[in-house]
């Protein structure tokens, strides 16, 4: 039971670590976005027609709300599997 219990343990650490390194990425496209909308120069943006700013705001907030989103359904993810690992723990400890 013990085999099995560690060999859950492992999947559920890799599969978490595939899961962080996934939300680094996603976080380094959100830091790069804002940060090339910070370089754009304000004159720029009054040039061209329409609200190109709000726009890219909102592309970025978006992207931020899509993060918080993963890292939310991350920490879900990993209570249900604590959850789940310690009954495992206490069924083993009362055999």
């Amino acid at each position: 039971m013990q085999d099995l219990i560690d060999e859950q343990l492992l999947a559920f650490a890799k599969s978490q670590e595939q899961l962080g390194r996934a939300l680094d990425a996603e976080s380094a496209v959100v830091r790069r976005m804002a940060a090339l909308l910070r370089k754009v120069p304000v004159e720029d943006l009054k040039r061209v027609k329409g609200d190109p700013y709000t726009e890219a705001e909102l592309s970025v907030a978006r992207e931020i709300a899509g993060y918080v989103n993963a890292l939310a359904d991350l920490e879900e993810a990993l209570a249900d599997f604590v959850k789940h690992a310690i009954k495992e723990l206490r069924v083993a400890e009362e055999e």
